[in-house]
């Protein structure tokens, strides 16, 4: 080390100014960063920590959701048609509406199906148009009976029109109705 003794009396002050500048840019500097890093770093670390506790504490409230999801999905795979191929799927359909219609006591026409667009992954919504003639109790009681059915129907339009109607119940309308329906193509468990 430096022996102050043997330096002049006025470089004394210059050799101590020189030891604590390299003291401080050695020694000090370094630990001082390093201090500050490590402080950062402990910060971080507490706010992951608070992070993960509020997850941890959620996890119960996560589960819950997802029950009640899973139960809500098995509720309402009862409102969709299972059936995976198209073709089985519209002759369902459409047997179920022709039956509709025969209990209603109105006469078919045409059943046509207008398109199909996913919903989401595995469900798929399908549009049709009925078109039928009969009297006004008909019209009436198609609409009731195809709003009960389960699967379900959903009536996206219904449109009627007549000649000269005035009133009477005997008298023949016609019936258009646009309906949609959802099928689920997953397999069910």
């Amino acid at each position: 080390m430096l022996n102050l003794n043997k330096l002049d009396k006025k470089y004394q002050h210059y050799s101590i100014i020189i030891c604590v500048l390299l003291f401080v840019t050695y020694i000090l500097e370094p630990m001082w960063g390093f201090s500050i890093e490590q402080q950062n770093k402990l910060v971080l670390l507490k706010k992951k920590a608070a992070k993960y506790n509020v997850l941890i504490e959620g996890a119960d409230t996560l589960e819950e959701l997802n029950t009640q999801a899973t139960f809500d999905e098995k509720k309402a795979l009862a409102y969709m048609f299972k059936e995976r191929d198209s073709s089985k799927l519209k002759l369902l359909v459409q047997t179920q509406i022709e039956k509709i219609l025969q209990e209603s006591q109105c006469e078919m026409n045409r059943i046509g199906w207008k398109s199909d667009e996913p919903v989401v992954d595995d469900i798929f919504k399908w549009e049709l148009e009925v078109l039928f003639n009969g009297s006004p109790t008909c019209l009436l009681s198609f609409n009731r009976k195809i709003e009960n059915v389960i699967p379900l129907y959903n009536v996206e339009e219904f449109k009627y029109r007549g000649r000269d109607w005035v009133g009477n119940p005997s008298e023949k309308l016609s019936g258009e109705v646009t309906l949609s329906i959802l099928q689920y193509i997953k397999e069910v468990q």
